[in-house]
């Protein structure tokens, strides 16, 4: 009888532990879930302002000969 008490105290520890485990874990996911959204919001951002760069790059090149011609 003490055995099966003991046993039961045990499981019910271990149970413990893995809830607690399963709450770290989807916690954890979460975490990974907004850091991934974030990190493909800025590879966005990124994707934009190296076109936006590129389009004044070609503008200042374009107003650099319009200099060079007057």
């Amino acid at each position: 009888m003490r055995q099966r008490g003991n046993a039961e105290d045990i499981i019910s520890q271990k149970m413990g532990e893995i809830e607690s485990m399963k709450f770290t874990l989807f916690k954890a996911v979460d975490e990974h879930e907004m850091t991934r959204k974030a990190l493909s919001a800025a590879i966005t951002e990124r994707d934009i302002l190296g076109t936006q760069m590129i389009r004044r790059n070609d503008e200042i090149g374009l107003l650099y000969e319009k200099i060079k011609i007057m």
